[in-house]
């Protein structure tokens, strides 16, 4: 444990803290062309919107699963908001249509189990068409 007097950058970075290093404000950013679909990330009461960076914290397994993926696979994701949040196991139908592509720039792994990504808007976009749903949703 940290004590009160001994707290610096070196200390909190040996005690596992994380930092944001990336350069997050790319106003020109454009997913890559060749990335025809995208994981669908369902998130309860936020809107993201483009060119703002929110952290989103996941804990449902499909979820954490879209974004550890995606993260590794350097993929850009579509977050879109869920009509009801009430619901815990969104289907297609609980979706909203229109929401933002956005990137992930940095995962944090919580103590629970949950993780928390930290996301950059890129534009918003519509979902026209689900090609999956498992293990996670995709769209084109």
């Amino acid at each position: 444990m940290i004590e009160l007097e001994d707290i610096s950058f070196e200390n909190l970075m040996d005690e596992g803290f994380s930092v944001i290093t990336e350069e997050i404000h790319d106003k020109n950013e454009e997913p890559n062309e060749e990335q025809e679909s995208f994981p669908i990330l369902p998130v309860k009461n936020m809107v993201m919107f483009p060119n703002v960076v929110i952290p989103i914290t996941a804990g449902r397994g499909k979820s954490i699963k879209l974004l550890e993926e995606a993260y590794n696979n350097k993929e850009y994701i579509g977050v879109i908001c869920q009509k009801n949040s009430d619901v815990e196991t969104p289907k297609i139908g609980d979706l909203n249509s229109i929401g933002t592509i956005s990137r992930i720039i940095k995962i944090i792994k919580l103590p629970n189990g949950n993780i928390t990504a930290i996301t950059r808007g890129v534009h918003r976009f519509r979902a026209k068409n689900y090609i999956s749903t498992e293990p996670f949703f995709r769209a084109e």
